[in-house]
């Protein structure tokens, strides 16, 4: 990737190196593996559960050091996107194109998400993109 001078300029005053964010571009590039979790955090089990005191030195702490740093919003995955699209990995998981059409999958099934789903696809932002990289992996997309 080229980087511009103000690229690099950017990249230090966050306190980065070059080779830092290209490494961190290169995990990108080749995927983050799956994650096989083993149970659910609890209190006691990678939640902690500070007493009044303990949050009172927690919020003290913050207090004190924000000035500091540069604080930015986080929003953790909440696995609605997995519930969301629950009915995607299942037409993945179960789907056999030697045993019958899209279509037929969905009467049997009672698949109304799936559905509506391959109706509106041409909606999504990323379709043009999709099909256009499908094309390239696949001469004989338009004949499929």
């Amino acid at each position: 990737m080229k980087l511009t001078d103000q690229d690099i300029l950017q990249i230090e005053k966050k306190g980065l190196t070059v080779d830092k964010v290209n490494a961190q571009i290169e995990v990108f590039k080749k995927g983050i593996p799956f994650t096989n979790l083993v149970s659910a955090a609890t209190i006691g089990n990678g939640i902690l559960n500070p007493d009044v005191e303990e949050q009172a030195n927690y919020v003290s702490f913050f207090d004190t050091k924000k000035s500091e740093v540069s604080i930015v919003k986080f929003t953790p995955a909440s696995g609605a996107a997995t519930r969301m699209f629950k009915f995607l990995f299942q037409f993945l998981d179960e789907y056999n194109p030697e045993i019958g059409s899209i279509n037929a999958f969905i009467n049997r099934n009672k698949a109304k998400e799936l559905s509506l789903f391959f109706v509106g696809l041409e909606k999504f932002p990323f379709y043009a993109e999709v099909i256009e990289k499908a094309k390239q992996l696949y001469p004989n997309f338009d004949s499929l």
